[in-house]
């Protein structure tokens, strides 16, 4: 978060992420700070000490200033969800959602006039050039299921099967992108991907919310109870932000799951 709000003060221009990698794309970047936010605020909440406590509070009111900064709409939008649902797993509801929504609202405010007119294109989307190249790309993924209903093109051939058979549009790149991870998910994989990957986004939630119940039993579970809270709403985030992005191969879900497990076999043992 940091980060892109000082790029985008030293340069006046939309952060373009972070180094050379995933996170390179200002839309990516936005996605990895949506998704780690609620573990922030899990963080934050369970933090013993004053110095920590303010590091992570420091830490955590920069994301939405930095998701803003990104002039990701996806960002934006994904942000406002895992809020809602941070503050809707918290016990002290009205009072935590109070807190984050001045959160979103103050840097909203603080946003230079271009995002805002970038966020209001969101209700404009049929003159929205990237929207329309995204409706092209999910048109042809429908394509590709249809073709090859059980396995689909194969893992990461998206781009190159539609640059190849599946183009649907003169004007539009002729390698272009999934841009969303069911879409991807659906051409990519096919039928046999989408029940192992959905699957897996099932049977995680299923163990969160087990160990978030019996957090609320037992007070040791405490910082359990919290994680699969924070877990749970980025889990969530990846899934609303993912929806505008090919985001399918990231790392965010299968880590989520990996910790779901690893806190499962713990709260067992207890």
């Amino acid at each position: 978060g940091a980060y892109s709000i000082i790029s985008y003060a030293r340069t006046g221009q939309p952060s373009s992420g972070w180094g050379t990698g995933f996170l390179a794309d200002q839309n990516d970047s936005a996605l990895a700070m949506v998704s780690l936010t609620p573990l922030a605020i899990a963080l934050f909440q369970t933090s013993k000490g004053r110095i920590r406590r303010a590091l992570s509070a420091i830490g955590l009111a920069s994301i939405p200033g930095g998701v803003v900064c990104t002039f990701s709409r996806g960002g934006f939008g994904g942000l406002v969800i895992v809020l809602f649902a941070m503050s809707m797993l918290s016990k002290r509801r009205l009072i935590t959602l109070a807190i984050l929504a001045a959160m979103v609202v103050g840097s909203w405010v603080i946003a230079p006039g271009s995002y805002h007119a970038r966020i209001a294109s969101i209700s404009d989307y049929q003159q929205d050039d990237s929207m329309q190249g995204r409706r092209c790309a999910w048109r042809s993924a429908a394509m590709m299921f249809h073709d090859r209903p059980f396995f689909g093109v194969g893992p990461g051939n998206f781009k190159l099967a539609y640059g190849l058979h599946y183009k649907v549009a003169k004007e539009i790149g002729k390698w272009i992108e999934a841009h969303s991870i069911y879409f991807q998910c659906l051409g990519d994989l096919g039928l046999c991907g989408c029940i192992f990957f959905f699957g897996l986004i099932f049977m995680t939630y299923r163990d969160l919310f087990r160990i978030y119940r019996r957090g609320g039993r037992d007070p040791d579970l405490f910082w359990e109870r919290k994680m699969a809270a924070g877990i749970a709403a980025g889990l969530l985030g990846y899934l609303a932000c993912g929806a505008l992005l090919s985001a399918l191969y990231y790392s965010y879900a299968y880590y989520y799951a990996a910790m779901t497990v690893c806190m499962t076999r713990y709260t067992r043992r207890e």
